[in-house]
């Protein structure tokens, strides 16, 4: 449930998108993922909203930089104005500007990015980790 405030992950999914990569990594494989996080609508008035989503992949896997994408339907966000992204190549971050969190609260943020693999990782196992969280200032409805 989407509108749950107290459980943020629920407002947080990542799929694969290349079918190729479903099931399994081989050494030097490039998966495309999907990052949809619904973006909480606050008070019209509140201050200080925080929505930062975080990634950290598994071992043997590195995110590519320059393949990230932040839309919100149809409109791609401006890097350094709309959001901040930052990472160390196994971890990342993306953090919406309070602007954005005003204008499209209520609304499917869309993350795509790809990940290396430098080793055979079977995508569903216990061998392939990933965590991603979604990290919220104080929970309000309009």
């Amino acid at each position: 449930n989407p509108e749950d405030p107290d459980n943020p992950s629920s407002l947080i999914t990542k799929t694969v998108n290349n079918a190729e990569a479903t099931d399994a990594l081989s050494v030097n494989d490039t998966a495309n993922f999907q990052i949809n996080v619904a973006i909480p609508k606050y008070m019209t008035g509140s201050t200080g909203r925080t929505v930062l989503i975080e990634d950290s992949m598994t071992d043997g896997v590195t995110y590519n930089d320059a393949s990230l994408k932040v839309m919100v339907g149809e409109s791609e966000l401006k890097a350094d104005v709309d959001y901040t992204a930052e990472g160390d190549g196994t971890t990342f971050n993306v953090k919406l500007s309070d602007k954005t969190i005003a204008t499209y609260g209520g609304q499917t943020l869309t993350i795509t990015k790809a990940e290396h693999a430098a080793r055979f990782i079977r995508l569903g196992s216990k061998s392939f980790f990933n965590t991603i969280r979604i990290k919220l200032s104080e929970w309000t409805r309009s």
